[in-house]
């Protein structure tokens, strides 16, 4: 039996505990842009964000996403900062969530949540 891994979570290490853990999400409002191909973009406000990955919602489906599709997450009360490289992984009603390729690095969170 292959195990799946859901995008959002991280295996642990340890046997004795759970398959899964979910990475520390930390609740925040900030601004975000994901950029994908062919000139396509989503606004959106986070709801969530961890150093695997961000939620966001856009008030309306997300038509022209697909999962698993590639894209660049700009944060836009970090001026100055690159986008971040991403994918999505589950799309909703009214957002997004996306998987960061390399995690978060830890300072632009905290830069993040000093900026609420």
């Amino acid at each position: 039996m292959e195990l799946q891994v859901h995008p959002l979570h991280v295996p642990l290490t340890s046997a004795k505990d759970n398959f899964f853990h979910r990475a520390q999400r930390i609740e925040l409002q900030a601004r975000v842009v994901l950029e994908l191909s062919e000139r396509r973009a989503l606004i959106g406000n986070t709801r969530d964000i961890s150093e695997s990955g961000v939620f966001f919602t856009i008030g309306y489906p997300p038509f022209h996403a697909s999962l698993q599709e590639y894209g660049f997450l700009h944060l836009m009360p970090l001026v100055g900062h690159p986008p971040l490289p991403c994918q999505i992984a589950r799309l909703t009603d009214d957002g997004v969530a996306v998987r960061f390729i390399d995690h978060c690095p830890p300072d632009l969170v905290s830069e993040l949540v000093a900026k609420r």
